[in-house]
């Protein structure tokens, strides 16, 4: 790979998107093996005494810990101290995961790869709890992992039956750890990755050293700039880290050379090509695009295997990225609160990698006739599989969506969100695969695969899209029949009301 040519390029994208977006500070840097080959740091660590952003400044890195999490679970795995199928639950003295009858035991592969059916919460009475059990704010103190893990899990729906992201789940792996070790986790991941790798400005609390240099996360509010409310993850495991670039660019490249730092064997490279295979992906003909590997997101991009993953917490969101056979990797963090969807380190990744892998616009200029033959069994409804608390991200991208004929098109479109105005699917050689378009800064690839199954009498039955699956709904099952329902039903009864008052 050329990098020479693509510096500049990488740096003119850096600085438009920076000027575009108006985060208060920026982090990014370029490495390799051994040495980080181009920096960038843009603005303010701190707005209030205009502390400006290097490389020494700790960004809170949001869900970047996991790769952190599951890298310490697997020295333990590489000890025998645990084996990849067993059950979870033999290794929680409390807090049982709390399966429904006839469900499968939830095992480690399960949380590995975020299909244990576990959902964003312990249960859906946390709802109602400060922080949903999960979070303190600013200066609150922090309590132990054990304030979660001793209390009994419910999973929303069967272990492998679907990917579910999911914070709670990822952190029992980090509470296993402290069950096995007899020490903190926080403790474990200080001795056994923090330290053997340098990694001086880092850790899963605001230590005094920390706070010497580092970001304040903040927020937009009316176009104005303001402080945002700091998270402390009680769920250190999930989302807790602090880390600098030159800390981050360490990390980097022992995952470069699969576990090797200095004079330090963070893990065999055997358990990093292990972590780096995928074990789910929604859809056999998505599987290089969009894979899980054990907490790691694959893809493959014009040739190029990539893993990664993202990071958002209340006033800061990051990415990180490893090309492993081109010897490249970057990171990239900045200090705003932006929607899941919106953040500027994911559009600066999304350019970024279409740069580095020489990936030209790839949208077709003619698309082979649609097979309209089986549009009126696409078009309707679709959405989730049942299980409230692992359906949360896929209700904040659209609650569910809708296929019908447009502009002589299919056209997917959700009830609410991003995907509310929708996009048009175009057609491919195969009659079941469709593909949305997408702008340069909007996602990894410049176009999004949209997968058709059928059952065995030919009816269609499941989308695949990226990690996820949809099934396909009848009218009545979905919410926007139950709302309307609801609706009408409210109506009814405040109709029958006032004609009660008015003749009775």
């Amino acid at each position: 790979m050329n990098l020479d040519r693509k510096l500049s390029e990488i740096d003119s994208i850096i600085n438009r998107i920076y000027q575009e977006r108006k985060p208060p500070g920026l982090t990014f840097g370029l490495f390799d093996k051994n040495e980080l080959t181009f920096e960038k740091n843009l603005g303010y660590a701190n707005l209030e005494t205009q502390s400006r952003v290097n490389r020494n400044t700790s960004f809170m890195v949001g869900s970047i810990t996991k790769l952190f999490t599951v890298i310490a679970f697997m020295q333990n795995w590489e000890k025998g101290l645990v084996d990849l199928d067993d059950p979870v639950n033999k290794y929680l003295p409390k807090g049982k995961i709390e399966t429904k009858t006839g469900w499968p035991e939830v095992r480690f592969r399960h949380i590995l790869t975020h299909t244990s059916g576990i959902g964003e919460l312990r249960s859906i009475y946390d709802l109602f709890k400060k922080g949903f059990r999960l979070l303190t704010y600013d200066d609150d103190e922090i309590p132990p992992l054990s304030s979660l893990h001793e209390l009994p899990v419910n999973p929303a729906s069967p272990a492998g039956e679907k990917y579910a992201y999911s914070n709670v789940a990822v952190s029992i792996l980090g509470y296993v750890i402290e069950q096995l070790n007899g020490k903190t986790f926080r403790e474990y991941i200080l001795e056994n990755i923090l330290q053997p790798l340098g990694m001086i400005r880092s850790d899963l609390i605001r230590t005094e050293s920390i706070k010497e240099n580092e970001a304040i996360g903040y927020k937009r509010k009316r176009n104005q700039t303001q402080r945002a409310r700091r998270w402390n993850n009680i769920i250190k495991p999930s989302g807790a880290l602090i880390a600098s670039l030159n800390d981050m660019v360490k990390f980097g490249q022992m995952n470069l050379t699969k576990g090797k730092f200095g004079t330090s064997q963070i893990l065999k490279p055997e358990t990093f090509e292990l972590m780096w295979s995928p074990h789910y992906y929604a859809h056999d003909k998505i599987m290089e695009r969009y894979s899980i590997g054990y907490i790691f997101r694959l893809h493959n991009l014009n040739g190029h295997f990539i893993v990664e993953h993202t990071g958002g917490v209340s006033g800061f969101n990051s990415a990180f990225v490893c090309l492993p056979e081109d010897n490249l990797g970057f990171f990239i963090s900045c200090n705003l609160n932006e929607g899941m969807y919106e953040r500027t380190t994911l559009q600066v990744r999304n350019e970024i990698l279409k740069v580095l892998t020489d990936i030209s616009k790839e949208h077709p200029t003619t698309n082979p006739q649609p097979a309209k033959s089986n549009w009126s069994q696409i078009e309707g409804y679709y959405g989730a599989y049942p299980g409230f608390l692992t359906n949360t991200r896929i209700i904040t991208a659209g609650i569910e969506f809708k296929l019908k004929k447009k502009q002589d098109k299919l056209h997917f479109s959700g009830l609410i969100g991003k995907q509310k105005k929708g996009v048009l699917l175009h057609p491919t050689e195969d009659p079941l695969v469709y593909e949305g378009y997408n702008k340069k800064g909007d996602a990894i690839y410049y176009s999004t695969k949209y997968i058709f199954d059928t059952d065995d009498n030919g009816t269609i039955i499941r989308l695949s899209r990226e990690f996820d699956r949809f099934r396909k709904l009848d009218l009545l099952q979905t919410f926007r029949f139950k709302l309307y329902l609801s609706i009408t039903g409210i109506f009814a009864i405040i109709i029958l009301a006032i004609i009660i008052l008015l003749f009775i």
